[in-house]
């Protein structure tokens, strides 16, 4: 497995809110049970815990998740690259009459999984939107929510009788 990231988590300075999408799916993943909208589901699902504000709006930064799979020609493994990355308007221009729409933030995940270990790709989905939560908050200053909130303590004492 290898993890490669571009650019700086900086990048995420300022952000206010993403709109989240899928790329297709390989028909032979989808065929064993890697299905977009599920994919999407698990990306939304791990933002909105961490308190990242997402939206509908397609002129916002997009988050993609993208799923490239080849199965072998035996039919028992897969070879994936799952890569999570938000593109928006670059800051840093070649021509600044023409404006860049690409990545500003990436990170990739190799995998090699067998056929029927083919829906533990989920998990590695729901790992890169951990880590795009934990770069956003770094980068704003926020705070993710606490995975388990401590347990409030009684604090009044007993009278005595």
């Amino acid at each position: 497995m290898e993890n490669l990231q571009k650019h700086s988590d900086e990048a995420l300075k300022g952000l206010f809110e993403v709109a989240v999408d899928v790329d297709d799916i390989a028909p032979d993943a989808e065929r064993d049970g890697l299905i977009p909208a599920a994919v999407l589901m698990h990306a939304k699902k791990r933002l909105l815990k961490a308190q990242i504000p997402i939206t509908d709006d397609w002129l916002c930064p997009t988050l993609w998740v993208i799923v490239d799979s080849v199965k072998s020609s035996d039919g028992l493994t897969y070879a994936v690259n799952l890569q999570m990355e938000l593109n928006d308007f670059d800051d840093i221009q070649r021509e600044p009459a023409v404006p860049s729409y690409g990545p500003v933030w990436q990170k990739r995940v190799l995998l090699m999984v067998e056929a029927e270990g083919l829906l533990g790709v989920y998990a590695f989905v729901d790992d890169l939107a951990d880590e795009f939560a934990r770069a956003y908050h770094s980068a704003n200053g926020t705070q993710p929510p606490k995975a388990h909130p401590e347990p409030k303590r009684n604090t009044r004492r007993k009278s005595a009788r």
